[in-house]
């Protein structure tokens, strides 16, 4: 194409390179746009799929114990609602709090834009850990007449573990509402990068 600065901008633009270099210009540019779609969209499908790769296991864990009382409710464990709850609350633990930021944190590198879901996973599962919490704070302060963990012979230990779990969770909410609801300062949605000094 020309370049001359006497050349009036009211013109059309005559394309001078060969057919082969157009097609070659072409190609190079698709393979850009492709390479730089690639490089951003891992991160985002990393991070949906990590998170409902953890509500998987968390949902696997409530139905194997449910499954467990379900087998033991006409035998020794036949305490009704309070062994439930004592049996949900052991799905949301430390383990899954940290896996769910694990998410949260590969969601931010990929930007609001490619995992926007991610968010919302996370917060269902910032949810589930705070809904497991209480009921496992509720079972500690009400008892219950035969314990199914180690730590549950003991409410106060119970009640203690359930209250930090219960803290992980509001941690895990805070977090993932933070990323998903604020916009980055310079509207961008790409992640920002601080050095440090």
């Amino acid at each position: 194409m020309t370049d001359d600065p006497g050349f009036p901008p009211d013109e059309p633009l005559i394309d001078v390179r060969s057919p082969g270099e157009r097609w070659a210009d072409s190609g190079r540019a698709a393979f850009e746009r492709l390479n730089a779609s690639i490089q951003a969209q891992p991160l985002g499908a990393l991070a949906v799929g990590w998170l409902l790769a953890v509500i998987v296991v968390v949902a696997a864990s409530v139905y194997s114990n449910l499954h467990v009382y379900d087998a033991f409710a006409n035998g020794a464990f036949g305490a009704g609602v309070w062994i439930k709850l004592q049996l949900l609350s052991e799905t949301a633990n430390l383990g899954v709090a940290v896996a769910t930021l694990v998410g949260v944190a590969l969601a931010v590198l990929a930007g609001r834009s490619r995992a926007g879901i991610a968010y919302l996973l996370a917060l269902a599962l910032g949810a589930w850990i705070v809904l497991a919490s209480v009921c496992g704070l509720v079972s500690a302060i009400h008892g219950y007449p035969h314990p199914v963990f180690t730590n549950a012979d003991n409410r106060l230990v119970f009640g203690l573990a359930s209250v930090a779990n219960l803290t992980l969770g509001i941690v895990v909410l805070t977090i993932a509402w933070g990323f998903a609801t604020s916009p980055r300062a310079d509207g961008s949605d790409e992640p920002e990068v601080v050095e440090l000094s």
